[in-house]
Formats: C-alpha cells, sequence, structure tokens
C-alpha cells in the first residue's frame, strides 16, 4: 500500500524575490551589531525568479530502506516484509492484507485498514505504540541475557606473574663490567688529570735554563761548532768528551731556541704556558727521549760532579750568595763595544770605545723610554675609550658626594645648635614657671579685690536707686 500525500501548495516566486529584497533594504549596517534578518538564496537561472514547488512531506523517510518483492511483497517506497501468518509487515509491523479492497484478519495479527507506518525515534523522543515498545524490550533482554551468559563463560581472572630472566652468555658476564659506558663527569676529570700529568712531565723534560728562568743566548751563531769526526780521532779522550759535552750543549740550545724561542710577551702566542720563558714555537731538532728517572739519574751524577769539583777547587764553604756576587762582579765589568760589535771587558777597552759603549746605553734606554711613552700613551688612550662613561658616572658621584658631605655639615651645625637651644630651655624652664605661677597668683589676688569692689559699688547702686525710688515716690504724694 502507499503512504498518503499531504497536499501542500506552492508559493509565489515573486512575491517571496519582494520580500528578500524589502528585508535586505530594511537592514541597519553590521557595525550596529545585533542579529541580521534571515536570507534565503535565490536561483538566478533567468529573468524571473525559478517558481519552487513544496513536494509532499513524508513522516516515514527515516525509516525507509529499499523496496523488496517477492514472496507476496509488494515494491514502493514504504518496505514491506511479510508477517508470520502471511500478511504483510510495515516496519515490523503486521499489516492487514487486502482482497479486491476488502479488509482481511490473518490469524495472530490482527490489524485495521488503513494501518500508519510507525516511525523510528532513536533518542525516544514520540510515544511508541505498546506492543512495538514490547517487542523493543524483549530483543533488548534477550541481547542482555546472551551477552551476560558469555561473559559468565570466561575464566576467572588469576593475578599470577612469572618473570623469567634470559640467560646470558658466561664471555658477556665476564666483561659486563668493561662495558659500562664512563660518566661525562669522570671522563672530564680523567682527561684534567692526563693533561696535567702530560704537562708535568714535559716540564720535567724541560732544561736546567728553563725550568730555573735563566737567562739564554739570544744568538746561536757564534757558539763553537762541533769538529768533524776525522780529527777526533787524533784528539786525547779528555777532549773528545768535551767536544760531545759541546755538541750535545748545542743540540740543546737549538731545540730550546727553536721550540721556546726567545721574546717579549706581546709576541708570546696563543697556548704558551705562564712558566715558559718565550713564546712556544715549532718542534727544534730532534733530540733523545729520556724517562723521567733517567733524567733525575743524570742530574744526581752532574750534582756529584759538580760536588766533586768544588771540593778539588776548594770551594766547600763558599755559599751560594757568593757566587752570585761574584757574577755580578764579572758581569758589570762587561759592557758592549759598538765598534767591534762584541761584549769586552771594561778595564780592558779604551776610552773611546767606553764613550761609544755609554752612548749606545743611553740611545737604548732612551729608544725603550720613547717605545714606553708610546705604549703608555696607547693604553691612556685605550682606558678612556674603555673608562670614559665610569668616568663621567665618577665625576657626578664625586659632585653629589660633596653636596651631601655639605649637607650633611649643616645638618650636623643645626642639631648641635637646637641640641644647645634644648638645653638651656630646659634650664631655664623652672625659673619660668615660677615666674608664672607668681603671675598668676598675683592676677588672682587682683580679681578676688576688683569683684569685692563690684560688689561693694552693686550694692551702693541699689541702695541709691531705691533711695531715689522712694524720694520720686514722696514727692509725687505731696503734690
Amino acid at each position: 500500500m502507499r503512504t498518503p500525500r499531504t497536499a501542500v501548495g506552492g508559493q509565489d516566486a515573486i512575491m517571496h524575490a519582494a520580500q528578500q529584497l524589502a528585508r535586505m533594504n530594511n537592514m541597519q549596517t553590521p557595525l550596529m551589531g545585533g542579529e541580521g534578518p534571515e536570507i534565503h538564496p535565490e536561483e538566478f537561472a533567468g529573468v524571473t525568479p525559478k517558481p519552487q514547488v513544496a513536494a509532499t512531506p513524508n513522516p516515514l523517510a527515516a525509516a525507509m530502506t529499499p523496496g523488496r518483492a517477492g514472496s507476496g511483497g509488494l515494491p514502493g517506497p514504504t518496505p514491506l516484509r511479510m508477517g508470520s501468518g502471511g500478511g504483510l509487515a510495515i516496519a515490523g509491523v503486521s499489516a492487514t492484507p487486502s482482497i479486491a479492497g476488502t479488509p482481511m484478519r490473518t490469524a495472530g495479527h490482527p490489524g485495521a485498514t488503513p494501518m500508519r507506518t510507525p516511525i523510528r525515534d532513536a533518542l525516544g523522543l514520540n510515544e511508541m505504540d505498546p506492543s512495538v515498545l514490547d517487542s523493543v524490550r524483549g530483543t533488548k533482554g534477550a541481547f542482555r541475557g546472551e551477552l551476560r551468559a558469555g561473559l559468565q563463560g570466561l575464566p576467572a581472572p588469576q593475578n599470577e606473574y612469572a618473570f623469567a630472566a634470559p640467560e646470558l652468555p658466561e664471555d658477556v658476564e665476564a666483561g659486563a663490567g668493561e662495558q659500562i659506558e664512563e660518566d661525562a663527569a669522570d671522563a672530564k676529570a680523567r682527561r684534567l688529570r692526563e693533561a696535567d700529568a702530560a704537562a708535568a712531565a714535559e716540564e720535567a723534560r724541560k732544561s736546567a735554563a728553563l725550568r730555573r728562568k735563566l737567562p739564554r743566548p739570544v744568538s746561536l751563531e757564534q757558539l763553537p761548532a762541533t769538529r768533524p769526526l776525522n780529527e777526533l780521532r787524533a784528539l786525547p779522550y779528555a777532549a773528545r768528551a768535551e767536544d760531545a759535552l759541546a755538541g750535545e750543549l748545542l743540540a740543546l740550545l737549538q731545540h730550546d731556541a727553536a721550540k721556546y724561542p726567545i721574546g717579549k710577551p706581546s709576541q708570546k702566542k696563543k697556548g704558551a704556558r705562564k712558566g715558559d720563558t718565550g713564546a712556544v714555537g715549532v718542534e727544534g731538532p730532534p733530540l733523545a727521549q729520556y724517562e723521567v728517572l733517567e733524567l733525575a739519574a743524570a742530574a744526581q751524577l752532574v750534582a756529584a760532579e759538580a760536588a766533586t769539583v768544588k771540593t778539588a777547587m776548594g770551594h766547600d764553604g763558599v755559599d751560594a750568595s757568593e757566587y752570585n756576587d761574584a757574577w755580578s762582579a764579572v758581569n758589570a765589568d762587561v759592557v758592549w763595544l759598538p765598534s767591534k760589535g762584541v761584549y769586552g771587558r771594561a778595564a780592558s777597552a779604551t776610552n773611546s770605545e767606553r764613550l761609544d759603549s755609554a752612548r749606545a746605553d743611553f740611545e737604548g734606554v732612551r729608544a725603550e723610554m720613547e717605545r714606553e711613552a708610546q705604549r703608555a700613551a696607547k693604553l691612556e688612550k685605550k682606558v678612556g675609550l674603555v673608562c670614559g662613561g665610569l668616568s663621567a658616572r665618577d665625576a657626578k658621584l664625586r659632585e653629589q658626594l660633596a653636596e651631601l658631605a655639605e649637607s650633611a655639615g649643616t645638618a650636623g651645625v643645626e642639631l648641635a645648635c637646637f641640641r644647645a637651644l634644648a638645653e638651656a630651655e630646659r634650664r631655664s624652664a623652672p625659673e619660668r614657671m615660677e615666674a608664672l605661677m607668681a603671675a598668676v597668683d598675683r592676677q588672682r589676688e587682683r580679681e578676688g579685690e576688683l569683684q569685692q569692689r563690684y560688689k561693694l559699688l552693686s550694692r551702693e547702686r541699689d541702695d541709691l536707686r531705691e533711695a531715689l525710688i522712694a524720694a520720686v515716690t514722696a514727692n509725687g504724694v505731696a503734690a
């Protein structure tokens, strides 16, 4: 059977467009706020608006499914299915079959003609047929029963846990301690210790002149060179030993001059150690590397040899200060001779050579003074640039400090004056109080006397007034 259609009339499209235009003309600007009129979209397919005809509303649209045919079912917009008694069913509710337009009743499924298709209401907003509601409740109850039976068939939970640690091979267990990663702080401390140990070992391998910061020769060109091998064969063993010692000394000086060159502090490269006498340069001539113990043993041998030489020369009781004094006296006798370009003894130099030496020393000192003056000027300029703001602030703060000191001095003087005034007031207060009390007593006595006089005068006035009245009365009676 078909769902009856409700007759709904169409709408005048021209009137609808006119109403839309009137709403748009009467609406206010969006800046005023509030809600605007409801505007419906229009279709402009032609010159005139397209007429719209409302379709028949179908209350069963939400419950519709594709129609099925067969087994007595009728295809159409309303889903049909057969009931248990052979009748048609609409949305799960049996309908009364009709033959030749006559209503019929099917056993077990009574119905009426026509029958309204029930609406599917998922939210339960509308009232449902009691029979449909009973069937839905029965279906939900059956589903719950099946779910409960299925859950009851599940095994009971067990809170028992078992852990099985994997077995490691023997080689992994033996080397487990070696595979632990070192901590970053421990690694940094270890590297610092290694660097300090390396620096201490390098310091111990330096020559005595570098360790003790003794003066070294600036140029090595004037040092004696070693003799060739064919000449050494003809020399005695003592001369050979001296030549070998001179060669070792020359190699050591060349190595120190190349690796630690002599220079001014401004010429030192970055990375030079604090105890170095010069800037760190390139590696010098290769030297034989000895262990620290071997160097210590060699130092002991040299000390023993020096003690033997001192004993042989009779210098056992000579102190180190005496050696320093002797060296200072010899060094003072050595002067630079510009004419010869060498150092010589002042006693053997002529007067002109001494004068030239003194003039050269003076020029050297003046040149050094000029360099230091230029350096000082640069430093002062740099200090002015770096500390200019601080100097200005210092001057401003000094002015403020002077003003505060002056204000503090003035305040101190005022405080002393006020303290002196307070002390004078404290001392003169009793005398002032006595004078004021005496004045008050005199005033009180004077007021007493005046009150008494006022009383007498008032009484005399009253007597005179009474006498005057009596006299006037007497004169009136006599007349």
